[in-house]
């Protein structure tokens, strides 16, 4: 009788090879995968055990510097998670979005618009194997980073140790401990540690002379790249067809530093058009009136970050917007909250 296709030998010795191959690949990235100090391996782990979100707080380095998850779940109830990672731009947040989602659900994204991130024309190769390093699905990690980086990108995926391998005993102990997958306590740096759930904040205060500026500034005629644009836009049909609410959200940056970008209406009214005609809510925080978030120099870690004092701060606002609803706390223009309620970090 003849065997089925199946079963040729052609097939299963293919098969073998192709388990063999994978079986190197693990081996190879176990023993040269340096990551025990990652952030965004301890982010994704806990966001793939977390399960089911009621708000998902989602974007670059202002996110997981300025939203307290722990804070937030104690005064409202809810399930909250911060998916954070460095330069995080449109494109890895429409991808990493995805991932969040495959969990168990999300209800509501909080997504970040700092000006900053959102004026970059291109993904880099750092924020791609940031993230590509640790998503779950072997498909959209090929996708993503092949689309950025080629077939380099889809190699990075199968060896992703080529990105921050190294071989010592040190690092081998902890990958054969249940340390590395289950306790991330141990992610602490002079400037900054891992407190969980995606929530990196910022242990120090910018110095007495400290000078609010920043390099980058604002063109008023393109205050938002068509790169940015264009993931945007997947990220708006990607919440609408999953029946996601879907928040435009800037966290707080120093006065000082969004003076000398220049423009910063321009930008405001930029992002408060795409979420008129979206249907969305804007929360830009750098409007935010007088009384309810008042920041000053010891509540920034640098020219655009939050630090702990001040990421606490607004967690506490974010707080309360969440469990009453209430986001008729904004000035209508930057000027007028320059006017009455400047946070003392302008020369």
């Amino acid at each position: 009788m003849k065997k089925p296709a199946l079963f040729s030998s052609e097939k299963f010795i293919f098969a073998l090879k192709c388990l063999a191959v994978a079986g190197i690949c693990c081996v190879i990235n176990f023993f040269f995968k340096g990551d025990v100090e990652s952030l965004t391996r301890a982010t994704l782990s806990e966001l793939y055990a977390d399960g089911h979100q009621d708000v998902l707080f989602i974007g670059a380095s202002h996110t997981y510097r300025s939203y307290d998850p722990a804070a937030i779940e104690a005064a409202t109830g809810l399930n909250v998670y911060n998916a954070g990672s460095a330069l995080q731009q449109m494109q890895g947040t429409y991808y990493l979005l995805q991932e969040a989602v495959d969990t168990e659900g999300v209800d509501n994204v909080v997504l970040d618009m700092t000006y900053t991130m959102q004026l970059l024309e291109e993904t880099g190769e750092r924020q791609t194997v940031i993230l590509t390093d640790y998503m779950k699905n072997p498909l959209r990690r090929v996708i993503y980073a092949g689309s950025v980086l080629g077939a380099e990108g889809v190699t990075g995926t199968i060896w992703p140790c080529t990105h921050n391998g190294v071989f010592n005993q040190e690092n081998l102990r902890h990958h054969l401990t249940g340390d590395y997958k289950r306790d991330y306590s141990t992610i602490e740096f002079g400037e900054e540690g891992y407190h969980g759930q995606g929530y990196v904040p910022d242990y120090l205060t910018v110095p007495e002379d400290f000078t609010f500026t920043r390099a980058t500034e604002i063109d008023p005629n393109y205050p938002i790249s068509d790169f940015t644009m264009k993931y945007l836009k997947k990220v708006i049909a990607y919440c609408r067809k999953h029946d996601i609410r879907l928040i435009l959200a800037d966290p707080p940056m120093p006065d000082g530093t969004l003076v000398t970008a220049g423009h910063f209406q321009e930008y405001i009214d930029r992002v408060r058009k795409i979420a008129e005609e979206n249907g969305l809510e804007y929360w830009e925080f750098n409007l935010v009136r007088d009384g309810l978030l008042d920041l000053d120099r010891n509540d920034f870690y640098d020219e655009t970050h939050l630090n702990i004092n001040g990421a606490e701060k607004f967690s506490a606002l974010i707080s309360d917007i969440l469990a009453s609803g209430n986001t008729d706390i904004f000035y209508d223009t930057y000027a007028e909250k320059l006017e009455k309620n400047p946070d003392g970090t302008l020369e």
